[in-house]
């Protein structure tokens, strides 16, 4: 599976710019939908779903279980890479979640995103 759309919900705008940024990869063609907020999950995107999710673990951190079953209702296999803030944990154990903690640097992220584009293609 290609990933065409990728979206990147946090509420810092220095940090959605700054994973944008790298996500620009003149080799990769795909889309990156910026949100600041998890309303897009009520509501409904206008872009359509993405193709894989990365977001800040400050916005899911009330429960990420309650975020990922959300999530996971109308797209069982769809990757989530959640932000983890500087000195918190990530705790859980969701089938297609990863973390990665803050700050990391762009080839931290590139890195992260690869393996989990590995993973996500090899098991449909």
């Amino acid at each position: 599976m290609a990933v065409k759309k990728i979206l990147v919900a946090d509420a810092d705008h220095d940090v959605r710019l700054y994973v944008e940024t790298t996500l620009r990869v003149p080799s990769w063609s795909y889309q990156i939908i910026l949100k600041e907020d998890l309303l897009w999950l009520a509501v409904g995107l206008s872009e359509g779903w993405p193709d894989f999710i990365i977001v800040s673990g400050e916005l899911v951190a009330q429960s990420i279980k309650a975020f990922v079953d959300n999530v996971r209702r109308g797209h069982p296999r769809l990757p989530i890479l959640i932000m983890v803030p500087k000195n918190h944990n990530y705790f859980g154990n969701f089938e297609m979640v990863y973390s990665i903690q803050k700050p990391f640097s762009p080839l931290e992220l590139l890195e992260k995103l690869q393996e989990i584009l590995t993973v996500s293609c090899a098991n449909p």
